[in-house]
């Protein structure tokens, strides 16, 4: 009897342990680029290796939201609304809207595609308070930028294309709003 208990365990966690688990709700590098690089109209792998630092960083996001984003024609305000998909994997996608706050981000009309990068929340409903930039967390690449944002255990992981926005521009603070 102990023997057959032993093995079915052993199955059991072989299947746990296994990268292809079906009951995983993270994704994984791979997985955000080939559903994000048809968004950018960029190649899987540009994308990827440019979250690369991001995974090793931080590991699998729960969620991401993916969608466009754009200024508003005041120039007094330097803040970006956008408009998208909050994608889970158990779960159907949700539409959500959110605003970043920032420098030098006032006259950029024209939507821009952008997927951010959920750490440590499993529904983007309950990021109601906005999300602060703590330190210099901006990584400027040469097709993608980065922006890292933390609180209070939640990090939000913002990519967009570096030639859709200038050098001088910084993300302060990114809020969601339910649909």
């Amino acid at each position: 009897m102990r023997a057959p208990c032993l093995i079915f365990l052993s199955i059991i966690l072989v299947g746990c342990a296994s990268p292809s688990n079906p009951y995983d709700i993270s994704y994984d590098r791979a997985e955000i680029a080939r559903l994000s690089s048809d968004h950018f109209g960029k190649k899987e792998k540009e994308l990827s290796e440019a979250l690369r630092p991001v995974y090793r960083k931080y590991g699998s996001p729960y969620l991401f939201v993916s969608g466009q984003m754009s200024s508003v024609a005041d120039p007094t305000l330097s803040r970006l609304y956008g408009s998208g998909r909050a994608n889970y994997k158990l779960r159907p996608q949700e539409h959500t809207f959110w605003q970043i706050d920032g420098d030098s981000l006032a006259g950029h009309l024209r939507p821009m595609p952008a997927v951010h990068m959920v750490y440590d929340v499993t529904d983007i409903r309950t990021l109601k308070k906005p999300v602060q930039s703590v330190g210099s967390l901006n990584k400027k690449g040469k097709i993608f930028t980065l922006f890292e944002r933390k609180m209070e255990g939640v990090i939000v992981v913002t990519v967009h294309q570096t030639a859709d926005l200038p050098s001088e521009v910084t993300f302060d603070e990114i809020k969601f709003f339910e649909n």
